[in-house]
């Protein structure tokens, strides 16, 4: 018996998928903006002078880089209720992604301003610069700089990582999806259109966090957004030309 394509489903079913395309969209910067703050948080806590402090902000770093996140979002949605939190799933996924996401982005962030040598700071204040100019031009501007990259690979990571959220029935994509075929039966369409979506964002949130850095983290370089846009595009061109 041959399998019989039919793409008719996803026509059918396309304003669903769609929502779930806006939910995973939602939860995902949600959760990278919160990630984000968290991890900056617990990178200059971690660099405090208060040991009990340092240890303790490494004991949730090693906790979250070594446990599963289907298991950090279990324990967000069905252990916090015992402690009387309770939570729809579409906030227990962005809780449990930024809790994620901050644990990893400590870790990078951390590393980025300990590479900013403490020479340059000195010389900051020597200019007469206030503790907020100083982290602001000689330490977080070029740290950034140097972990924007990774920074940025953590947080499409963590856009794909979303679908897990479906096992909590969060109304993102894959759990439309799963929805959909456990009615339909039409697995392979279903799925195979899902995955164009996850690539489309994939690609989409790299163009983004592209010309972030382009525009605002290099001091030369194209200012306005067509001459930007044109630099990625010539740019990730002489990449591919190259590999």
């Amino acid at each position: 018996m041959r399998y019989q394509f039919d793409f008719s489903i996803i026509h059918v079913k396309l304003s669903e998928l769609l929502a779930g395309a806006i939910t995973t969209l939602e939860v995902s910067v949600l959760a990278i903006v919160f990630g984000f703050l968290l991890g900056l948080s617990l990178a200059f806590l971690r660099a405090t002078r208060i040991t009990a402090l340092r240890w303790l902000v490494a004991t949730y770093v090693e906790l979250i880089r070594n446990t599963p996140f289907l298991v950090q979002l279990f324990v967000v949605y069905f252990v916090l209720p015992y402690a009387g939190i309770k939570m729809d799933p579409f906030l227990a996924g962005v809780i449990a992604l930024s809790l994620n996401c901050g644990g990893y982005a400590a870790e990078i962030i951390r590393a980025g301003i300990e590479s900013i040598h403490e020479g340059q700071i000195d010389a900051g204040r020597a200019l007469g610069m206030k503790y907020l100019q100083v982290f602001r031009y000689v330490i977080f501007k070029p740290a950034m700089t140097t972990m924007f990259p990774a920074l940025s690979s953590l947080f499409i990571t963590l856009m794909l990582g979303s679908s897990i959220l479906s096992a909590i029935s969060t109304p993102e994509l894959t759990s439309v999806a799963y929805n959909i075929t456990a009615y339909y039966y039409r697995h392979f369409e279903v799925f195979f259109f899902i995955s164009g979506v996850y690539l489309a964002f994939s690609l989409l949130f790299s163009l983004v966090f592209r010309y972030i850095e382009v525009r605002f983290l290099r001091d030369e370089g194209p200012r306005t957004p067509r001459a930007i846009l044109a630099y990625i595009l010539t740019d990730t061109l002489v990449e591919k030309a190259h590999i």
